[in-house]
């Protein structure tokens, strides 16, 4: 935190706290740190100059406030003690103000990326009762139920039909401290069990179609063979008469 100092053990001070020297004649705690303020719709590079810090003097006259990405001075007071901050850091340009600190005089605050951004006073669930709580929206619902009370009666029912299938759905996979009650089923396990049904009630029922037409023995099936035997015994029966 490179624009806040120590105070009673918490880094709550300002940094401006500490510009000035008794050798320059001006005693720490002169300073007081300020805000620099925009008007109007703010760029992104004008968002980034409003989380600099800024200092002015205490009790001044001028109240001119003295931003640290600015060109200061050599005589200015904050000069110095930008220019020890800078070489400690081992770094150049201005001192950023911390994520969070206010600025453009409380009308916003620092991101992570040191840009100014905007304070909503209403805020996104503020915007969002007013929106459905308001007399208007009221209005128009109570109107839409009267017009459409069928599909209103319509998803009153499906709602109840969702739940109902929900509850005995999830019903076999909730414990319970109760001993007489099934153990509960994992999803995992009633989704191989339903996948393992038909295996199993296809290989009660065996294979279906007709038999095979030859037989476990091999050769012609039995069909050809009793009509061949029909048919030779008619020819024998005349080779008898003829005789």
């Amino acid at each position: 935190m490179a624009s806040l100092v120590c105070q009673q053990g918490f880094c709550t001070g300002s940094l401006c706290l500490k510009v000035g020297t008794p050798e320059d004649g001006i005693s720490p705690g002169d300073w007081e740190e300020c805000f620099v303020t925009l008007p109007g719709d703010l760029t992104v590079q004008q968002m980034e100059q409003l989380c600099y810090l800024a200092c002015k003097k205490k009790n001044d006259s001028d109240d001119t406030c003295y931003a640290t990405n600015q060109n200061l001075d050599s005589s200015n007071a904050l000069y110095a003690l930008l220019q020890d901050v800078n070489q400690r850091k081992q770094s150049s340009g201005g001192i950023k103000l911390t994520a969070g600190s206010p600025c453009n005089n409380y009308q916003g605050y620092c991101d992570v990326f040191s840009r100014c951004r905007g304070v909503d006073n209403e805020g996104p669930l503020q915007r969002l009762k007013n929106l459905i709580f308001n007399e208007k929206t009221l209005a128009n619902i109570k109107n839409w139920i009267i017009e459409y009370w069928w599909a209103v009666l319509l998803m009153a029912i499906g709602l109840i039909l969702f739940m109902g299938l929900f509850i005995k759905f999830c019903a076999v996979h909730t414990p319970s401290s109760n001993p007489n009650a099934k153990p509960a089923l994992k999803l995992t396990d009633t989704l191989r069990r339903r996948r393992r049904q038909p295996e199993q009630q296809y290989r009660a029922q065996g294979p279906s179609g007709p038999p095979p037409p030859y037989s476990a023995q091999g050769g012609q099936p039995q069909g050809h063979r009793k009509g061949a035997g029909a048919k030779g015994g008619r020819y024998n029966n005349l080779e008898m008469r003829k005789v």
